[in-house]
């Protein structure tokens, strides 16, 4: 399993993901949770700037990311806006199932 939330490296890219599809040899499971910018930026407020684990993230790098995003479409997404927590992980699980 591999959880990126930043949107960029290592697996923001296509060819990434692609290279992830190939290894897992067809145990790949793409999910794709879709935010607004406003909600990113309050995410990253609320554990804290500078975030430790990625001090190179800001509210406004966070918003741009958000919004230069590519979605592929090609698994689930999963639009963390619009429904809570308990049914994004219905959701997700029941895609993985």
């Amino acid at each position: 399993m591999t959880a990126e939330a930043s949107h960029a490296e290592p697996y923001g890219h296509a060819e990434d993901r692609a290279e992830l599809a190939r290894v897992a040899a067809g145990k790949w499971k793409l999910i794709e949770c879709r935010v607004s910018p406003e909600t990113a930026a309050a995410r990253l407020r609320a554990r804290g700037i500078p975030d430790l684990s990625r001090p190179d993230l800001t509210e406004e790098r966070v918003a741009r990311l958000n919004l230069e995003y590519q979605y592929t479409g090609e698994g689930l997404v999963v639009d963390t806006d619009k429904v809570s927590v308990a049914e994004c992980l219905a959701r997700i699980e029941s895609y993985l199932a």
